[in-house]
């Protein structure tokens, strides 16, 4: 982590963002040992101040990429997604892989709930269509 700090900014006119979307980062015991390790950077733990800085250098044409279990972030903020499962990293846009249950379920990860919840209103939708000569037993 402090090396890849330091290979981003080298020079003090150099600027980026080295975001850490983990909250074991504050709440596990070897937290403290990392945070300790890297250079005295401005800190926050506020999710919205955190997505509008990253918000500002989208705008500013700076291309981010970062690794996260938050399902609901990647769908949310991604224009594409990897996921490893089953040793191979997978891409694709995220409301199509993240909409994948058995791979989200296979990479361990949790299923977007937007997603859920868009997939049972479809499946409802599609059983109430059903006339009840044709509804399963």
């Amino acid at each position: 982590l402090a090396q890849g700090a330091g290979r981003l900014l080298r020079a003090t006119s150099d600027r980026g963002v080295v975001a850490v979307l983990d909250s074991r980062l504050a709440t596990a015991r070897y937290g403290a040992y990392l945070t300790a390790s890297l250079p005295p950077f401005w800190r926050t733990t506020e999710r919205a101040t955190v997505l509008a800085a990253l918000d500002r250098l989208v705008a500013a044409g700076t291309t981010i990429a970062f690794a996260t279990h938050d399902v609901h972030l990647a769908l949310a903020w991604a224009d594409s997604v990897a996921v490893v499962v089953d040793q191979r990293v997978i891409q694709g846009d995220p409301t199509v892989l993240l909409a994948d249950a058995p791979l989200v379920t296979r990479a361990g990860l949790h299923h977007p709930w937007p997603l859920a919840l868009a997939a049972f209103a479809l499946d409802a939708s599609a059983n109430a269509r059903l006339t009840p000569a044709t509804q399963p037993a």
